[in-house]
């Protein structure tokens, strides 16, 4: 199997995965979508994330540009890129990223029709003007040859 075919198969199984998972929205007081929260009991949601029709799946509730931080293989949370305030969920995106042996990233991607990129990291505000890094460079490059 040659490069191509790989990258056609990888796309395949991410849709696959894709489509197994039910996102679900956090909303304010004011109902307003904060988020939403892809889970599942197996380690898809990391790989599933890179599906082509990943945006399709919130264009309708967050917009044609959406912020994404894949703390670990089993949980993705998907912010809205205008008006959003992802910074304000650190403590929820830190837990999930210790809470495995397999974390991936607390590092946030900008996802668009355009394609994916590392947008920012989420800060641990108990230590200032410190980054905490993951293993989010793979991540990046998974993004760009999975979406257009």
């Amino acid at each position: 199997m040659d490069a191509a075919g790989i990258q056609q198969f990888a796309a395949q199984t991410a849709a696959v995965d894709l489509a197994t998972l039910t996102p679900r929205y956090e909303r304010n007081r004011k109902q307003v979508i904060q988020y939403a929260e892809l889970k599942s009991d197996r380690p898809i949601v990391a790989s599933a994330v890179l599906a082509p029709k990943f945006l399709d799946l919130f264009k309708d509730t967050l917009g044609e540009k959406v912020l994404l931080v894949v703390p670990n293989r089993f949980a993705a949370y998907v912010f809205p890129a205008l008006a959003s305030n992802y910074q304000d969920y650190w403590p929820m995106i830190f837990e999930a990223f210790r809470a495995t042996a397999w974390p991936v990233s607390v590092e946030v991607f900008e996802v668009s029709g355009k394609g994916c990129e590392r947008s920012a990291f989420i800060r641990n505000r108990r230590r200032k003007g410190v980054r905490t890094r993951g293993s989010g460079v793979r991540l990046k490059l998974e993004c760009r040859t999975c979406f257009p």
